[in-house]
């Protein structure tokens, strides 16, 4: 079991939700799957996870968007602290 961090140096990277708001149901922009997607906390676009085809990996280590949010559990994970964060900390 991992113990989630209560704080992260790299929070300010959360940008503010854009005025549409967040689609749960969107599938991953690069292989349109809908299974275990992720939303970047910094610009908002959706990729699946590393169980997937990890587009979100992918588009965490190409943009250094560090902080994603899972569809399927509201976990946030920190792409550079390699840790998950609890979720009271980043709203």
């Amino acid at each position: 079991m991992v113990d989630p961090l209560s704080w992260c140096p790299h929070l300010d990277a959360v940008k503010p939700v854009p005025p549409s708001g967040i689609d749960v149901f969107l599938p991953c922009q690069d292989c349109g799957s809908d299974a275990e997607n992720w939303i970047c906390l910094t610009c908002y676009q959706v990729f699946c996870g590393r169980y997937v085809n990890e587009h979100m990996v992918t588009h965490g280590a190409v943009s250094e968007h560090p902080l994603v949010l899972s569809f399927s559990d509201l976990s946030v994970w920190c792409y550079l602290n390699l840790l998950p964060l609890s979720i009271l900390q980043v709203l």
